[in-house]
């Protein structure tokens, strides 16, 4: 429902600019021509474009209200790439469309449209921004460009949007000649920037908690990070995630997002990381003492654990790790959980032993490892036949999204309600 909510004020905005600048000049004047017809085209797309623009800035911004409206932070960031994809579209149609007026006229002025000129300021902002964000959307759409060059690439993106709005604003268009989409488009505009101020600020000034290092333990390709407070304690619910920055001279000064595996209250903080690219491989060099700032919690994997009180949890690899924290719910006796987690091979199953424990602790636990290597995958009917019925239960998934997108298809298609799958699809 959330997520629903959240979708709902993008639709709402994108409808309000169509329809400040439907009302803003009469239909018949807007298709009187093949040339009103391309212009009209070309400005909504520009106004729409702009519009969804100011909307990524502000869902990236990692302000926490807004995952109360779309669901949680792994469902922002792709939307957030989704959004990209037909900002993309919208923005590289609206030139293209307002070049096309003059082909009739000229295939030269047709060309030179796409000139900048010092005659021209705002025309030239127009291009600018145009020529720098697809650069930007290029780069990050069809070139595997690693994951620091991707972050450091994104930080330009709010300066694009800054000299798009002067466009926008100084062009004679209808932006300018009608007061409603005038202050409309500033407002979503002003807002935008000052969400991406604020990611810029909580990026460079302020991280509310820092913690020292004073654990580094690596087993196979999993390295666990305990961590004691500084000064101020950080408090988050079980499944939910941070941003963690490393600061220790020589290593990156990336923020990466990672679920806890300590318990809430807990007076450490521990986190697990598997090693599957340069950044994660250089964790398990990590010295003890060093710094780590965090900046979080974010979400809403487990919301609301007592919506139903018989559960299954399936994990993928390192996906086990929300469902770490999430153990401590067991305190509340009439939870009873139903732990499955599949893992490659026996090694990386680092956390066997704990959860075989409290198995044997605790009656209303239940955990089945399985070893893909030995053994067939996992699968909702090998689920069926261990926990019985399972369209009774609340069901919840953290692992590789093509094991999740096909254990959901599965669990539908046997039945299930989908709103009582829920799944932690993290990625950037």
């Amino acid at each position: 429902m959330d997520k629903i909510n959240g979708m709902k004020l993008v639709y709402t905005a994108c409808f309000l600019t169509f329809l400040l600048w439907f009302i803003a000049a009469p239909l018949l004047l807007r298709v009187s021509s093949p040339y009103y017809i391309l212009t009209s085209i070309g400005q909504i797309s520009g106004l729409l474009g702009i519009t969804l623009f100011a909307v990524n800035l502000i869902i990236s911004s990692r302000l926490k209200v807004l995952e109360v409206y779309f669901g949680g932070l792994d469902f922002i960031y792709r939307k957030h790439h989704n959004f990209g994809s037909i900002i993309f579209i919208l923005l590289l149609l609206h030139p293209f469309f307002l070049s096309l007026r003059y082909l009739s006229f000229s295939l030269r002025e047709t060309a030179l449209f796409f000139l900048p000129t010092f005659s021209d300021i705002p025309k030239s902002l127009g291009i600018m921004a145009f020529l720098i964000l697809n650069f930007l959307l290029i780069l990050t759409f069809y070139f595997a460009i690693r994951y620091h060059l991707w972050k450091f690439s994104h930080k330009f993106l709010g300066v694009v949007f800054i000299i798009g709005f002067f466009h926008s604003v100084l062009m004679p268009s209808d932006i300018t000649r009608n007061l409603p989409l005038k202050l409309w488009i500033v407002f979503i505009s002003f807002s935008a920037f000052f969400a991406y101020m604020y990611r810029f600020y909580k990026e460079n000034f302020d991280w509310n908690f820092s913690y020292i290092i004073k654990n580094v333990r690596t087993e196979g390709e999993i390295t666990e990070i305990t961590m004691r407070p500084k000064e101020k304690i950080f408090s988050f619910r079980p499944g939910q995630f941070a941003f963690f920055v490393f600061k220790q001279p020589g290593f990156s000064s990336e923020d990466h997002p990672f679920s806890f595996t300590s318990f809430p209250d807990d007076k450490e903080l521990k986190i697990a990381i598997k090693a599957d690219g340069d950044y994660t491989e250089d964790v398990k060099s990590l010295k003890l003492g060093s710094t780590i700032r965090i900046e979080g919690p974010f979400g809403k994997f487990y919301h609301n654990p007592l919506i139903n009180k018989n559960q299954i949890w399936i994990a993928g690899g390192v996906g086990i790790t929300p469902f770490l924290s999430m153990l401590s719910i067991l305190k509340n006796k009439e939870i009873k959980v139903h732990l499955h987690w599949s893992v490659s091979k026996t090694n990386e199953a680092i956390y066997f032993a704990k959860l075989e424990k409290i198995k044997r602790e605790n009656s209303n636990f239940d955990f089945t490892l399985i070893i893909t290597d030995k053994e067939n995958r996992l699968t909702v009917k090998s689920i069926r036949n261990r926990d019985g019925n399972i369209l009774n239960k609340e069901i919840y998934l953290c692992g590789p999204s093509k094991m999740m997108r096909e254990l959901k298809k599965q669990f539908v298609k046997l039945g299930v309600d989908s709103k009582k799958i829920h799944s932690e699809e993290f990625s950037l």
